[in-house]
C-alpha cells in the first residue's frame, strides 16, 4: 500500500514539475521582443517584400534573403556588422533568420545578437495579412534591449508597414542626396586636394592609397576613387565620371519604377544600392531618405575599391562591344 502511494505521489509531482517548466517557458517566450502589424496585402507578396531587406530595413546590405539557406550581411553604421542565414522559409507562412555572428560596437557585449533569431509569422485572411514579428533572444535586461526595442518598433510598425502599403504609383518624387562619387585619373589627386580643400574650403575626412573622402560645407560628401585612365575624353563619356545620389522614401518601389521605364541601364556595382545610367550618361545611386550613409563619408571601410573598378571595367568593355 505504501509503495502504491509513493508511486501515485511521484507521478503527481512529475506532472507538477512539467507544468511549472511549461509555464516558465511560456513566460520566457513572452519576454522575447515581439510586435504585430496587419496590411492589405497577400501573404506571398508580404513575404517577398520582407525578403527584400533594403526595401524596408534601411541598412547596408549584401547577399540574398530570398530562399532557405541564403546568407546575407547588414550594417547599421560605424563598424557594426550582422551576419544572417535564412534557416526557415515556408511560402506565405513563415521566415526565420538566424544571426550567425555580429559586432555591436556600441555595447560591452559586442556579440549580443549572435545566435538570436528574427521570426516573421504570416497569416492571410480575407485579402489582408497579419505579420507577427519576434526577435527571439532579445529580452529585457540585456544591454541593447531598450535601443533595439525602439528600433524594431520603428522598422516593423512604420517602415515595413509603409513598404506593404505603398504602391508603385504612389511613390513620392525622388530628391537629391548629399553624397557623390567620382572616379578620376591618379595624376589629378594633388589638383583635386588643392582645389576642393584650399580653394573651396573642404575637409578630407579620410585618405587612403586609392581613395579620398572629402566634405564640402556642413553636409555634402564626395568620394574620389583614383584609377588609371588612358583616354580622358572617353573617360568622361563613360560610367567612370561623376556618380550622383538620389533619395526615395520607398527604395523598392522607386527601383522598380526606374528599371521598368526602359530608359536606363543598370550597372552591376558591388554595393547594395541600385546604380544606373540615365539618358544622357549620368550615373545615379538610389538610397533611402532615412538611411545611414556614413559608409560613404569615410566611416568604416567603404565600398571595395578593387571590385568597383572591376565592375566599371566590365561595363566599359560591354559598351565597346556594342558599338
Amino acid at each position: 500500500m505504501a509503495a502504491l502511494f509513493r508511486h501515485v505521489l511521484g507521478r503527481q509531482f512529475e506532472k507538477i514539475r512539467k507544468f511549472i517548466k511549461q509555464e516558465k517557458n511560456k513566460e520566457m517566450n513572452n519576454q522575447h521582443f515581439n510586435c504585430s502589424i496587419t496590411a492589405n496585402i497577400s501573404a506571398s507578396e508580404a513575404l517577398k517584400k520582407i525578403s527584400h531587406v533594403p526595401g524596408w530595413w534601411k541598412v547596408t546590405f549584401s547577399g540574398s534573403a530570398e530562399k532557405q539557406n541564403d546568407k546575407f550581411t547588414v550594417g547599421m553604421g560605424g563598424d557594426s556588422v550582422f551576419n544572417f542565414t535564412v534557416t526557415e522559409l515556408i511560402p506565405g507562412k513563415r521566415i526565420v533568420w538566424l544571426v550567425t555572428d555580429c559586432y555591436l560596437p556600441w555595447y560591452a557585449d559586442k556579440k549580443e545578437w549572435t545566435n538570436t533569431r528574427l521570426i516573421f509569422d504570416l497569416e492571410e485572411n480575407n485579402g489582408a495579412t497579419s505579420i507577427h514579428f519576434t526577435h527571439e533572444g532579445l529580452i529585457p535586461g540585456i544591454e541593447c534591449y531598450n535601443d533595439c526595442e525602439k528600433g524594431w518598433n520603428h522598422w516593423i510598425k512604420t517602415s515595413l508597414l509603409s513598404c506593404f502599403s505603398t504602391e508603385k504609383n504612389d511613390v513620392k518624387p525622388a530628391i537629391f542626396g548629399n553624397h557623390s562619387s567620382v572616379i578620376v585619373p591618379h595624376e589629378s589627386r594633388d589638383g583635386i586636394r588643392k582645389f576642393y580643400c584650399d580653394v573651396l574650403g573642404g575637409t578630407i575626412t579620410k585618405a587612403e592609397k586609392e581613395r579620398d573622402f572629402l566634405r564640402l560645407g556642413d553636409n555634402f560628401y564626395i568620394g574620389f576613387l583614383y584609377a588609371e585612365v588612358a583616354d580622358e575624353s572617353a573617360f568622361l563619356r563613360s560610367a567612370r565620371s561623376a556618380w550622383l545620389e538620389i533619395k526615395s522614401d520607398n527604395v523598392e518601389a522607386m527601383s522598380q519604377k526606374i528599371l521598368e521605364s526602359g530608359l536606363v541601364t543598370k550597372l552591376d556595382i558591388p554595393d547594395p544600392h541600385l546604380y544606373f545610367q540615365a539618358p544622357g550618361g549620368q550615373v545615379w545611386r538610389l538610397v533611402g531618405t532615412s538611411e545611414d550613409m556614413s559608409f560613404y563619408e569615410g566611416a568604416g571601410d567603404g565600398p571595395d575599391v578593387a571590385k568597383v573598378k572591376e565592375a566599371v571595367a566590365k561595363k566599359e568593355k560591354k559598351q565597346v562591344a556594342e558599338v
